[in-house]
């Protein structure tokens, strides 16, 4: 979302997928959170407890759950995959997390700068926690409206 706010004028079109909607007093915290803990253990600290404030509280509606990350699909195999790729399972440092904050702080603004003509559609499961279970990307698709897009549209998947 970051990017069409940025670049949107350079581009046809934009996809947004899992997105949704966090309150400005929760991202302010986890700004003040990482900056403090930044003085005490610095920036490329990787805090266990700061990644489950964000993630690891994702897989909490899927009970029984079969391993941390089964919030990210029905899939099995893919989890296993994800869950054994070193690429991919690793924790944010301080600033990564910081940086994240600013971002989704920036985009809670409702003067973004995108192109009211750019066609933009959300994606988004009707399960995804980060979505807020489609809440999330129902609250950004309003906003967007509000802020005059005109080419704005919103497919949530159901489970099947």
């Amino acid at each position: 979302m970051y990017f069409i706010t940025v670049y949107g004028h350079k581009i046809n079109g934009a996809i947004i997928m899992g997105t949704g909607q966090q309150p400005r007093s929760l991202i302010k915290l986890g700004l003040y959170l990482t900056r403090f803990m930044a003085l005490v253990k610095g920036w490329d600290y990787r805090s266990k407890f700061v990644n489950y404030l964000v993630i690891g509280q994702n897989n909490i509606a899927f009970k029984p759950a079969r391993t941390k990350s089964d919030w990210l699909t029905r899939d099995d195999k893919i989890v296993d995959t994800y869950l054994t790729d070193r690429r991919i399972d690793f924790i944010f440092t301080l600033k990564g997390f910081y940086n994240l904050f600013s971002i989704m702080l920036h985009m809670n603004e409702r003067n973004q700068n995108i192109p009211k003509e750019l066609p933009t559609l959300l994606v988004s499961g009707q399960n995804d926690p980060v979505g807020n279970f489609g809440q999330g990307v129902h609250k950004t698709y309003n906003i967007y409206k509000s802020i005059g897009m005109k080419n704005i549209s919103m497919k949530l998947y159901e489970e099947k």
